[in-house]
């Protein structure tokens, strides 16, 4: 799978995202210039064949420049995140495609609301406890838990709270 080829895991969400987060001028997503970044890491790599590391390290400073943890434009967690992912002693392909799909990943949970998930087949929000849902918490890596909150926090004895829930 490569967002190279056409066939990421995320492919319909990041071809919709990256063309629709890019051309917004008042984006307020804080992702949306990362995945611009990402997406010309990419591109160097698989067009010009410029590693991560060889995009960061100046030769005459003997420096080495971290885009994504430097900028301090981008969400710190993210940003750290996608510097360990390329940083990685893994194959550089599954780096690159590990990193995209990490953030698409924060894009679409920072896309979604309290009560309906980013489906990344379709590009629509849809509610959590459909078939559906489930499906796509899954593949965001999310678990669905009950919070029984309420309950706990009554006075009531338990075999109270457990009628109360049967009635």
């Amino acid at each position: 799978m490569s967002y190279w080829c056409n066939t990421g895991k995320f492919q319909k969400a990041y071809d919709f995202l990256y063309k629709n987060l890019k051309v917004q001028k008042d984006n307020r997503n804080p992702y949306s210039k990362m995945l611009g970044k990402l997406g010309w890491v990419y591109y160097r790599y698989y067009n010009d064949g410029d590693t991560y590391e060889t995009l960061t390290y100046c030769y005459e400073t003997e420096e080495e420049f971290k885009i994504f943890a430097n900028n301090k434009n981008f969400p710190q967690e993210e940003r750290n995140e996608i510097e360990n992912i390329l940083n990685k002693h893994d194959t550089y392909e599954n780096c690159l495609e590990n990193a995209v799909n990490y953030l698409l990943t924060r894009i679409m949970l920072y896309l979604s609301t309290e009560e309906k998930i980013y489906n990344p087949d379709t590009n629509r929000l849809i509610n959590f406890y459909s078939p559906k849902g489930i499906e796509c918490l899954k593949k965001l890596g999310c678990t669905l838990s009950h919070s029984g909150q309420k309950l706990c926090n009554s006075n009531k004895p338990l075999k109270t709270k457990i009628n109360d829930l049967i009635n």
